[in-house]
C-alpha cells in the first residue's frame, strides 16, 4: 500500500508560527518551574535527613554534655544538654513546638520519605 504523505514542502502561516512560539514559551516556563520544584524538594529532603541525623545524636548518654547552641547562622553560645528526651521543633515563621526526641526523628524521617516519593513521581 502506498503512503499518503507528500514529500512536498508544507506551508506554515504566520499564525502557526505564533502558536508554535507560544507553545515553546509555555513549555519552557513549565520546565523551569519543574526544575525549580525538583531543586527545592532535593534541598528539603537533605534538610530533613540532616535533622533526623542530628536528633539521633541526642541520647540519654549525652545528658550534661557541653554543646554549642546556635543563635543565628553565624553565632553560637556554649550550653549544656539538660533534657535528652525532648527537642524543640521549628515549623518556620517563628512557630516552635516541644516534641519527644523519638517523635521528632520519626516525623523528619517521614518528611524525608515524602520528599523522595515526590521526586520519584
Amino acid at each position: 500500500m502506498a503512503s499518503t504523505t507528500s514529500s512536498q514542502p508544507q506551508q506554515i502561516s504566520i499564525a502557526d508560527l505564533e502558536q508554535l512560539y507560544n507553545l515553546r514559551r509555555q513549555l519552557e516556563e513549565e520546565l523551569n518551574h519543574l526544575t525549580n520544584s525538583f531543586a527545592w524538594l532535593r534541598q528539603a529532603q537533605t534538610k530533613f535527613k540532616s535533622c533526623t541525623e542530628n536528633v539521633g545524636e541526642v541520647t540519654p548518654q549525652n545528658k550534661g554534655m557541653s554543646i554549642l547552641v546556635p543563635l543565628t547562622n553565624f553565632s553560637c553560645v556554649p550550653g549544656h544538654l539538660s533534657d535528652t528526651e525532648n527537642v524543640t521543633v521549628d515549623f518556620g515563621a517563628s512557630h516552635q513546638r516541644l516534641n519527644l526526641r523519638v517523635e521528632a526523628a520519626r516525623s523528619n524521617s517521614m518528611k524525608c520519605r515524602n520528599c523522595l516519593a515526590f521526586l520519584l513521581t
